[in-house]
């Protein structure tokens, strides 16, 4: 986490960060003040049977910078997270 803060504060222009963190939101975000969140603390995992019933977390994440947020949202699909977009402008 610690080479991304640092090559993400090392950047100009716009930026898009998108992956599995491995850590939620209020876990994570300290190492990205400059990013706005646009996945907006989505529940994405897990989806396996059974701990879907009693482990759900916001592990997966969109953040950016210098874009507007046009919505965002997630979907099923074949993986063990949910599939989460973003409609950046």
């Amino acid at each position: 986490m610690g080479f991304l803060r640092d090559y993400v504060s090392s950047l100009g222009g716009k930026v898009i960060l998108v992956g599995d963190f491995n850590g939620n939101f209020e876990d994570i975000k300290h190492y990205f003040p400059s990013l706005k969140l646009a996945s907006d603390q989505m529940k994405t995992c897990t989806l396996t049977p059974p701990f879907k019933f009693f482990f759900s977390q916001d592990i997966d994440h969109i953040f950016t910078r210098g874009f507007n947020l046009g919505g965002s949202g997630s979907l099923e699909g074949y993986s063990d997270h949910r599939l989460i977009w973003a409609d950046l402008n």
